[in-house]
């Protein structure tokens, strides 16, 4: 409580009352908030807070005087700790941030604004209720199971795979792995500073384990369960059929480990299992004061053994334009112009790094922003070690994916990074002209042989949004600047007369809110008609950029003569045109100008044998047409059994995937290549549910309930994702690839 509002006295005979009933299975303590800093959150409350600790875990939370609730609560627990229930960890900023919403936006106690449950309990009836999706959901749901050294090392990997497969769980991917101590400092970072942590990361990485990533209906907890108490005495005690107490020795040599929280599983099976995890890519700049003292190569071996691949990479001269419009973010802040000059003085060293969640694992890498703060709480990051200050800080990286894609197309416009085109070989080093504008010199890309996501061999067209605004459409310019567009090899795919709204203005430029700019320009640009079209092209937002010419209407006519703007434009707001700056942006903008155009995905669709085989082939195609799909590709094919098992290697393990297999290899199927917008949702939804009876229940007018005889022999399969439509694709029309 805080000490302006005082203890809640009203409460203290009901604790006199349980303390009787529950003798020393209960400790009750009054604290003051203001004299203790750990409880600094607990300030500036009028109401009392009962916090509830199970063990030094903080398991509950009440907020207000509720005498029958509190004792509920504590009834709870006691019976929780009777029958073994896991102790559910509460986190205190989930409950405060509703009790902050509700302070700022309910009324009264009725109408507070947001609901949440009261208990554990009550949550699952909640979430049973409104997500009855849900369960379908954590059936698939994934976690990461170690044998550590001292099972593993002793034999006992095969008896506890057993006891796993036993219990109902399907491994999804397995290997023998050994831990550097990087990887295991990274893996138990949450330990940095406890007293074990030395011995435990020491020992972890002083032999081969075995990984597991298992798949089951909640797998986090199930296997937790099968663990068994982290003690290995105390798990023979209460839990002596459980993993650890079978095979542990104590606390740390305790056979297994598993991630705690879905999260958990998440990050972990991200470190141990990267192949299973798409890689992603961001820009790293080494600056100018740790580049021209001579540090390039210790950050590269300190990037090279935090796992990064470094896909490209060169020395690099900014130029004071490239400067600005790469932290034009911080245009307008005190350090602006000192940072661009300083960006611009000398060469940094630029590269593109691909990894698992790069933008975040590099970010780690780097440390604090501030040296002197990165010494201090990340002593081993980069920051920390080459780093004076804040902005002489050694190095950069994208804070973002979508910051990421856009500074890669700065600093390596040579590179296609919006639309990344998979290639089946490695990359050799190349020699590269760099853009217009930036150097004549020719620059070495060194593309390292990876994942390569990275250097397509074409350009894919991509699409972007052209406005013609009031000024040039205005005064009739409309036509002219067509006519460029045209003459420049771009497509329009879509093109209309459009009023913004001052609403639609302000949603639109919405990055530029607080800049002084931003009342003229939303006034401006909602007070008359302007004119908007879907661009398509090669690189299309680049090459509508360049076409454009730069943002002022003065600079373009001094730098770009022959730019749309040097020719129709006026100043830097009335500049005759807009463009989005980036891939991303320009999927954003088009949304908002052009909502009747959904973008178009591909998908997937199979009639299986048992369809096509009885000559349903026709019928399904006509319901497919009818629903407003396009076939782009279609295809008799006979499945080898091979490829059958790579197409369904999700299902491999599970009774019924050698039966599936070898019936979808029986006999030709007929495939098709869908498009339409939201294919995947739109396509599984016109197929039905996965069992044909339920289908015929639920969904009577579906393919499946039509067509189908069961959950196997349903008529047709499609892709349950876009990554996944993606892979079926290229397995069964690998010559569209």
């Amino acid at each position: 409580y805080s000490g302006w509002a005082g203890p809640c006295n009203a409460i203290t005979s009901t604790f006199k009352r349980l303390k009787l009933d529950f003798n020393d299975d209960v400790t009750f303590a009054q604290v003051k908030a203001d004299e203790i800093e750990d409880l600094k959150d607990y300030r500036d409350n009028s109401c009392p807070h009962f916090l509830f600790y199970n063990h030094g875990i903080f398991v509950d939370l009440v907020v207000g005087v509720n005498a029958s609730l509190i004792e509920k609560k504590i009834k709870q627990q006691i019976e929780n700790e009777k029958n073994n229930v896991p102790r559910v960890v509460v986190r205190y900023y989930l409950i405060t941030l509703i009790y902050f919403l509700r302070a700022k936006y309910g009324t009264d106690g009725i109408k507070n604004a947001v609901h949440s449950s009261e208990s554990v309990e009550t949550a699952k009836e909640d979430i049973d209720l409104l997500f009855p999706e849900l369960p379908e959901v954590l059936k698939h749901e994934k976690t990461l199971a170690l044998i550590k050294p001292d099972a593993y090392g002793s034999g006992k990997k095969d008896d506890i795979v057993k006891m796993i497969k036993d219990n109902g769980f399907n491994i999804v991917a397995e290997k023998e792995y050994r831990m550097s101590m990087d990887i295991a400092k990274e893996f138990y970072v949450e330990h940095t500073g406890k007293p074990f942590f030395e011995s435990l990361t020491t020992w972890m990485s002083s032999a081969p384990i075995y990984a597991m990533n298992l798949e089951k209906e909640n797998a986090v907890k199930a296997w937790r369960e099968l663990m068994g108490p982290t003690n290995s005495e105390k798990a023979r005690e209460i839990a002596p059929q459980s993993i650890r107490a079978l095979y542990g020795t104590d606390g740390s040599q305790n056979a297994v480990h598993g991630s705690d929280s879905f999260r958990s599983a998440k990050r972990e099976l991200e470190i141990i299992f990267p192949e299973l995890c798409p890689k992603t890519t961001t820009l790293a700049l080494i600056k100018p004061d740790a580049y021209g003292s001579g540090k390039k190569d210790e950050i590269i071996k300190m990037i090279k053994n935090k796992g990064f691949d470094i896909a490209a990479e060169k020395e690099y001269n900014m130029t004071m334009d490239i400067a600005k419009e790469f932290y034009k973010e911080h245009e307008g802040k005190s350090f602006f112009e000192d940072l661009t000059t300083w960006m611009s003085s000398s060469p940094i060293y630029a590269m593109k790094l691909d990894k698992v969640n790069a933008v975040k694992s590099w970010r780690a890498l780097m440390g604090p922003t501030n040296s002197e703060k990165a010494r201090e709480v990340a002593p081993e990051s980069i920051r920390a070690l080459y780093g004076t200050d804040g902005s002489q800080n050694a190095v950069h990286g994208s804070d973002s994916t979508a910051s990421a894609i856009r500074e890669l197309g700065l600093i390596f416009p040579e590179i296609n990074v919006e639309l990344p085109k998979p290639r089946q070989t490695p990359i050799q080093t190349e020699t590269v002209t760099e853009a217009p504008g930036q150097s004549d010199e020719v620059t070495e890309i060194k593309s390292r042989e990876l994942n390569t996501n990275d250097i397509p061999i074409q350009t894919p067209k991509t699409t972007t949004l052209a406005l013609i605004k009031p000024d040039a459409y205005g005064s009739g310019k409309k036509d002219d600047i067509i006519k460029m567009i045209k003459d420049n090899d771009f497509t329009i795919l879509a093109e209309k007369e459009y009023n913004m709204t001052m609403d639609t203005a302000k949603e639109f430029y919405k990055e530029h809110e607080g800049k002084p700019f931003f009342d003229d320009l939303t006034t401006w640009m909602s007070s008359a008609p302007i004119y908007a079209m879907k661009l398509e092209k090669e690189d299309a937002v680049k090459a509508w950029r360049t076409l454009m010419g730069p943002t002022n209407s003065e600079k373009a006519r001094a730098e770009a003569p022959q730019s749309i703007r040097a020719l129709f434009g006026t100043d830097g707001s009335q500049n005759a045109v807009h463009g989005s700056d980036s891939l991303i942006s320009a999927d954003r903008e088009l949304g908002i100008i052009f909502p009747e155009i959904g973008p178009k995905i591909a998908t997937l669709a199979l009639i299986k044998p048992d369809a096509y085989g009885t000559g349903k082939k026709d019928d399904i195609i006509k319901m497919i047409k009818d629903n407003g799909f396009d076939i782009i590709a279609q295809k008799e094919y006979t499945m080898t059994m091979d490829v059958a098992k790579e197409f369904y290697k999700e299902h491999e393990g599970k009774p019924f995937y050698d039966e599936l297999t070898t019936w979808m290899s029986s006999a030709p199927i007929y495939a098709m290549k869908l498009i339409k917008e939201d294919a995947v949702t739109a396509w599984r939804k016109l197929m039905g549910p996965t069992n044909s009876e339920k289908a015929r229940e639920e969904a009577p007018q579906s393919i499946r309930a039509l067509f189908g005889t069961d959950g196997s022999q349903n008529a047709v399969h499609g892709s349950d994702s876009r990554v996944n439509a993606k892979r079926e694709l290229d397995l069964i029309f690998p010559e569209l690839k």
